[in-house]
């Protein structure tokens, strides 16, 4: 049986780290939510941690404290 997937915000410990995105929380960033992702080997130095879609890079000032899963995509019916 498959995990539920979590509602709400999570402690960033209980992340997945599979390459999934994500809701990320940073409460001294602005804007302090983002859409992120786990990298194992991120860059020249190899050095793991949280990826903020905004910057395509590492936000190592501030590490996230929560996280959850992103919303499912609305419906969009296709007209044409």
């Amino acid at each position: 049986m498959a995990n539920p997937i979590p509602k709400g915000w999570q402690p960033i410990e209980t992340a997945p780290k599979d390459g999934s995105f994500v809701l990320l929380f940073y409460p001294r960033a602005e804007p302090p939510v983002s859409i992120g992702y786990w990298d194992d080997a991120f860059g020249i130095a190899k050095i793991a941690g949280w990826m903020m879609m905004e910057f395509d890079s590492a936000f190592s000032a501030v590490t996230p404290t929560h996280w959850m899963p992103l919303p499912p995509a609305p419906e969009v019916s296709h007209v044409g």
